[in-house]
């Protein structure tokens, strides 16, 4: 606790780096089959000893792939059993450094006796605390951003060589911190912490260097989205949107939508359409998030975010005292090693914002519990006013033409402001926008935070209601909540609120010295602030409101009964709230237009009777370049089964992936949809040297990153984001079912609401959706490669069957049809795409 701390001259000067190949991630199930030790003295690599290990089972071409090992290699081998003395031997008694050592480690002990037996220093923890403004941690990655080469990334021998020169430079970089930065760490880190050596360094002489690696510069949407070509003229026509933009803004108070395209819109662009207009304007983007600050300042513009997206001073110094008083000790190590990079990135950031840093996992709460959250009420108390990092951030945007916000929190912009106008760069948000700001309570989150402060029978409450939800909803997903839920959900609010003053009171009490702050300490006191949160959302579920329904839903995940409060169309209600605080609002979106033609869809995204949508025409369009859809049938003359389906896609998928040299992505319904296809096409495809990965399965979104590598095909639910997940986009894309919602409250009121108008409600509310998703994919896939295939392999599409295939395959109008079997659907799919055309092609 009050110890003194003594350090040494030089950390660790000698060690042994080491990696290993496996088959996968199991210990128990997979094999080693390569190994790597490289001795290092002084940071510097002196001896090597690797080794290729004959598995005593098959190696998937995945691993084969990724590693560029071969079968045969592997076959010539020795087992692993046979160099345990060699790598005993060679790494004589020295410490050894891995980057995320836990996984070899869990394949090594289990064929090396007593391994490791020495020190092992975690490279991607020790990254994470002393280079914190990075966005990726992985090793190469890592490497790349340190400047160490790394020629062979997933070969054992160079990936253990770059750890260990990873490790000699962040030693370097520790000598750099200084010695207050550095105690501050190992009392956060504990006495038990293997890598407390490392910070326990001398005062390094001459001056101080610690770099701050800046994020990405401002501007770039997500991905790598290629622009259009130049004869399309999108200087022009974004010039013509910007200019609707501003006079839209000098005009009447009121809303109007604007149909065009988000690429190419930068702040920057829009605050020069601006300069005239009299007032500030608030800019809502998902751009905003990697905004330069800096530059912004000079063309009249800042950036805004939330309080909670910013350090709090005042709490950063309250942990430092509670973690000197030994108040933290009992923190699990992630939570100490997001407390260490916050230690090391407040003494060197300019602006506090927590999207500076990686914030992952236990991160997110506890990077609430470091945030200005209390904004403006801590004012009145707080000795770092001055230096406060999102009162210099208001400040700058009182004094700015343009305010860019995140588009997520473009109904929290603070009222100070006095903006008189709020461009909008994609509405198609709002409406989750707005339900995000609702009332929301998870009732198992609940339980657990009252069992934690000890609340026993509150607790026990809880779990009866929860029981007593679960029973209601029987096999449903979600239902209006009953009355007598309510009558029960009001009765333990009422408790909750009763008891919340007591245990504030004697957290306090504990606390001793700490008892004269102003509310319960930061991190320390986070379970109460989570209980005053979920009393909150009671609050809010059991205000009466003749706008919104109160569902019951299972939930997902952990979650065993939540209770919300919804609104049947969110984004009229986000919509108005946009126009009630800033008067005069511009709603830009590429869908727009698509929008407009259909009610379920108007309501859905905000638009009201007498809304307009102007269009500025810009050439993104597959009509324009002549192209047009190809449907293949492959129809067997009766209604398909879904297994019967499955195994029709999956032997549609093998022909076509057998066919192209052209990676494949399949967009698939649902997770498990997706874990049924790759069991019945991997063993094939791989045995053909195509390999598969399928979210879910073999990651998450980021298995999209292999599309980069040649004969690969990706597995992935529709929905997810292509641009974001992958800087190579494929040019065959796969649908095999029309990925619709399964049945909720919501959408039965919204279909019923619809259907009194005498149009469909099941096409306006479920299918068009799914139309809209597919167009974006298709105008980002087209727009970054140029020609594309797509199929479509819902039978349901076939003409002459459901009559919401047939109002699907309308909305496609613009580009051309056909309906042929699958051998030659498939050949003309590939001449297209080798003539340069665009084609929508649809199977079924």
């Amino acid at each position: 606790m009050g110890e003194e701390l003594e350090f040494v001259a030089i950390p660790v000067p000698d060690y042994v780096a080491f990696d290993v190949e496996t088959t996968g991630f199991s210990p128990d199930d997979d094999r080693i089959i390569e190994v790597a030790f490289v001795r290092f003295e002084n940071g510097v690599p002196v001896e090597r000893f690797s080794s290729l290990v004959r598995p005593d089972r098959e190696v998937g071409l995945k691993i084969l792939r990724l590693t560029g090992i071969s079968r045969e290699e592997l076959a010539d081998s020795p087992d692993i059993g046979s160099i345990v003395g060699q790598i005993e031997q060679f790494r004589g008694g020295l410490p050894l450094v891995g980057h995320n050592p836990e996984f070899d480690v869990s394949f090594l002990s289990r064929v090396i006796p007593g391994f490791p037996g020495v020190p092992v220093y975690d490279t991607l923890e020790l990254a994470r605390i002393v280079y914190p403004g990075l966005k990726s941690f992985k090793l190469g990655d890592l490497a790349s951003e340190l400047g160490i080469p790394l020629c062979d990334a997933h070969r054992a021998c160079d990936d253990a060589e770059a750890t260990g020169l990873i490790f000699a430079a962040i030693q370097e970089r520790v000598l750099a911190i200084s010695k207050a930065v550095r105690e501050k760490i190992i009392r956060i880190m504990g006495a038990d912490w293997v890598s407390r050596s490392v910070f326990q360094v001398q005062e390094s002489p001459g001056p101080q260097l610690l770099l701050f690696i800046e994020p990405s510069s401002a501007g770039s949407l997500p991905g790598d989205v290629k622009p259009l070509p130049a004869e399309t003229c999108l200087d022009r026509v974004e010039e013509a949107c910007l200019d609707w933009v501003a006079d839209l803004l000098q005009g009447q108070r009121g809303h109007t939508f604007v149909d065009f395209p988000l690429e190419g819109l930068t702040p920057a662009k829009v605050a020069k359409s601006l300069s005239a207009h009299p007032g500030p304007v608030v800019l809502a983007a998902d751009l905003a998030a990697d905004m330069d600050t800096g530059s912004a300042a000079s063309q009249g513009m800042s950036f805004l975010s939330v309080p909670r997206d910013y350090l709090c001073l005042l709490k950063a110094d309250m942990v430092e005292d509670l973690t000197r008083g030994g108040h933290l000790d009992h923190l699990d190590v992630e939570s100490k090693r997001f407390l260490s990079t916050i230690t090391v990135w407040r003494s060197i950031t300019q602006n506090g914002m927590f999207r500076e840093i990686q914030v992952v996992g236990k991160g997110h709460t506890l990077s609430r519990e470091l945030s200005c959250l209390g904004f403006p009420d801590c004012q009145e108390f707080c000795p770092y006013l001055e230096r406060c990092f999102y009162r210099k951030a208001l400040n700058a945007a009182l004094a700015s033409r343009l305010i860019v916000v995140p588009k997520e929190h473009c109904l929290d912009v603070p009222g100070e402001l006095n903006a008189s106008g709020c461009v909008l760069l994609g509405f198609d948000e709002l409406g989750t926008i707005w339900e995000r700001r609702q009332p929301r309570l998870d009732l198992e989150r609940l339980r657990s935070v009252l069992e934690g402060l000890g609340c026993t029978g509150l607790a026990e409450q809880v779990e009866r209601l929860i029981f007593k939800g679960l029973d209601a909803l029987g096999s449903n997903h979600d239902m209006v909540v009953p009355e007598d839920l309510v009558a029960a959900l009001a009765s333990l609010h009422r408790e909750i609120r009763l008891v919340l003053p007591e245990l504030s009171q004697a957290l306090k009490h504990s606390l001793g010295t700490c008892s004269q702050l102003q509310a319960a300490p930061p991190v320390l006191g986070a379970d109460l602030r989570r209980l005053e949160y979920w009393a909150d959302q009671m609050e809010g579920i059991l205000a009466q409101d003749n706008t919104s329904v109160c569902l019951l839903e299972r939930g997902y995940g952990d979650a065993r009964g939540v209770i919300s409060r919804k609104h049947v169309w969110p984004a009229i209600h986000g919509k108005i709230s946009l126009v009630e605080r800033f008067g005069n609002v511009v709603l830009v979106s590429p869908n727009a237009s698509f929008v407009s033609r259909f009610e379920g869809l108007r309501r859905l995204y905000g638009f009201e009777p007498g809304d307009r949508v102007h269009h500025v025409d810009h050439p993104v369009t597959h009509a324009q370049a002549g192209t047009g859809p190809l449907l293949v049938s492959i129809d067997k003359g009766h209604r398909l089964s879904y297994s019967e389906h499955l195994e029709l896609t999956g032997d549609f998928i093998k022909q076509l992936a057998l066919a192209t040299s052209e990676n494949i992505l399949c967009l698939c319904p649902s997770y498990s949809y997706i874990r049924s296809l790759a069991g019945q096409i991997s063993e094939f495809l791989e045995s053909n040297q195509i390999a598969v990965f399928a979210q879910g399965v073999d990651g998450g979104a980021r298995v999209l990153e292999h599309l980069g590598e040649p004969g690969t095909l990706v597995l992935a639910r529709f929905g997810v984001d292509i641009l974001g997940n992958t800087q190579v986009l494929p040019r065959i894309l796969v649908i095999p079912r029309i990925p619709f919602l399964p049945p909720n409250t919501m959408a039965d009121i919204r279909q019923r609401e619809i259907s009194s108008l005498g149009k469909s409600g099941f096409v306006e509310i479920s299918v068009m959706p799914v139309v809209l998703a597919l167009r974006a994919y298709m105008e980002d896939l087209s727009r970054a490669v140029g020609n594309i295939a797509v199929f479509l392999l819902d039978p349901k599409l076939l003409p002459g069957q459901s009559g919401w295939g047939s109002e699907f395959m309308a909305q496609f109008h613009d580009v051309a049809s056909m309906v042929c079997p699958q051998q030659i659907g498939i050949a003309q799919a590939l001449r297209w795409i080798r003539s340069g055309n665009s084609c929508l092609l649809y199977t079924s």
